[in-house]
């Protein structure tokens, strides 16, 4: 049974009206709560896309020195001293590292410190790597001439017999006798191997050395950037990214378009005049009428023939009935002939028995990316009115590559 107290409408009312007022102050409460919880989590990191670095240059410098074992003779903070990092050579020779190429890929912005102590302000540059690929080293060829056999010692007395569970040395071979294969001698075998094993040639590791990252600090002073500390080598994470993206135009709400024969044809010739600098020949390729434009090309090169040297990867839909082609170009150097004066000709390589000489090995060959752009692509001929490394195709336009000076 309720008690008469509880069961009182004013009392209820007024037990109601207290519930009301809680849910109420409750609201605001839970709204600044989650305020609080969006401010104080961690923030995303910095867009430095517009933001120019200061330390760029000396970072540059500091990595080559890096690289090549050099002391750090360039600007530094006060209590970083390079030269404790040049240890005595007779204790520790510093090595250089033999690197193919190093490009500069960004840099963080770092900040240590307080409000109430003051704030660090730092630059870490980030410089890819590419290590140099070992070349392997050829195994030793085996000695064809026998060990000769002992001689007498003076005082005529007989050479002493070899160790218990050695062999004994070859006896020196009858003159005239045919000459038998020889056995190589014994050598220290490799580590893992037994003795006597022929050693095998070292090969690099599979794939080649790992591309590698630099990364150099910069001190942000009043008087400008310092290099800060030694750089350090580290991990390049990006080595191993999933694929992402898209370089075809013709993805983009269905512009792809396919490539006419005669485009093709034009795109061949067009390749053909790039890689010999044939500058009267692009130019009627482009169809351009103004006699104080013309172009060049790379010069030195040719575009073997073959299936596979000119290649019409995608073609996409542009403005005014044009269209953009990516183009893969497979372009080939000749090595020079050198010669000194005192050097006697060399013979000439034999032909094949269809009378043709067989063709030289290029010096470089290696295929290459291109956009070109193509006016009027259903005419007869069709113009190649521009063209540039790939992604470059929004920035092209009708004769673009043309030299007015």
């Amino acid at each position: 049974m309720i008690p008469a107290r509880r069961s009182d409408a004013p009392t209820a009312a007024k037990r109601a009206r207290r519930i009301m007022i809680t849910l109420w102050c409750m609201g605001p409460l839970g709204a600044v709560a989650l305020l609080v919880a969006l401010t104080t989590r961690a923030a995303p990191p910095p867009d430095l896309s517009r933001v120019a670095p200061q330390g760029r240059d000396m970072a540059q410098i500091a990595a080559q020195h890096f690289l090549a074992g050099r002391l750090q003779e360039i600007p530094h903070t006060k209590d970083f001293r390079p030269e404790s990092a040049k240890l005595n050579e007779n204790v520790v020779r510093i090595k250089p590292l033999d690197y193919e190429a190093m490009a500069w890929t960004g840099f963080d912005v770092q900040s240590f410190g307080s409000e109430e102590l003051g704030w660090l302000k730092f630059e870490v540059h980030h410089f890819m790597v590419t290590p140099r690929q070992p070349e392997a080293a050829p195994a030793p060829a085996p000695s064809a001439t026998p060990s000769p056999a002992p001689s007498a010692t003076p005082g005529g007395r007989p050479p002493k017999s070899p160790r218990r569970g050695g062999k004994p040395s070859a006896s020196p071979r009858p003159s005239g006798a045919p000459q038998a294969a020889a056995t190589p001698q014994a050598s220290p075998a490799p580590s893992g191997g037994a003795p006597g094993e022929q050693p095998q040639p070292q090969h690099p590791p599979q794939g080649g050395p790992k591309p590698l990252m630099v990364k150099v600090p910069i001190a942000l002073t009043d008087q400008g950037p310092r290099l800060s500390g030694m750089p350090s080598l580290d991990v390049w994470r990006d080595k191993d990214a999933p694929q992402a993206g898209s370089s075809d135009y013709s993805a983009l709400r269905g512009l792809r378009a396919d490539v006419p024969p005669q485009v093709t044809e034009q795109i061949v010739k067009w390749a053909k005049a790039f890689a010999a600098d044939n500058g009267e020949e692009l130019r009627t390729l482009t169809g351009d009428q103004n006699p104080a434009r013309r172009y060049a090309g790379l010069g030195g090169y040719t575009v073997p023939d073959g299936p596979g040297s000119v290649q019409t990867l995608f073609a996409s839909r542009a403005s005014e009935g044009r269209l953009i082609v990516r183009v893969r170009v497979l372009l080939a150097r000749q090595a020079a002939p050198q010669q000194s004066p005192q050097q006697s000709p060399q013979p000439e390589a034999p032909e094949p028995a269809d009378g043709q000489p067989a063709p030289a090995e290029p010096q470089f060959q290696t295929y290459n990316d291109y956009d070109v752009l193509v006016a009027s692509p259903t005419a007869a001929r069709p113009h190649i009115t521009a063209w540039g490394a790939a992604g470059d195709a929004g920035g092209l336009a009708d004769y673009s590559n043309a030299i007015t000076s």
